[in-house]
């Protein structure tokens, strides 16, 4: 898994200021979403579970998964 440094998460907020102006929510969306795409990037689909699995903190509507 790759790490977003500062400086790209700098970068995207700024591309999102642009596309989404005076919309904190939607800027805020869209980054979580382009992190975790670029945190992904070239995962195949177990790896891609896990990543998820673990963002969710091993919950799915409230229940523990295994």
């Amino acid at each position: 898994m790759r790490t977003i440094t500062d400086r790209e998460r700098g970068i995207l907020l700024a591309e999102l200021a642009q596309e989404f102006p005076g919309d904190a929510m939607m800027q805020e969306l869209h980054l979580i979403r382009r992190i975790h795409q670029l945190e992904t990037e070239g995962m195949d689909i177990a790896g891609r579970a896990a990543y998820y699995r673990e963002k969710a903190g091993n919950r799915v509507r409230g229940e523990v998964i295994r």
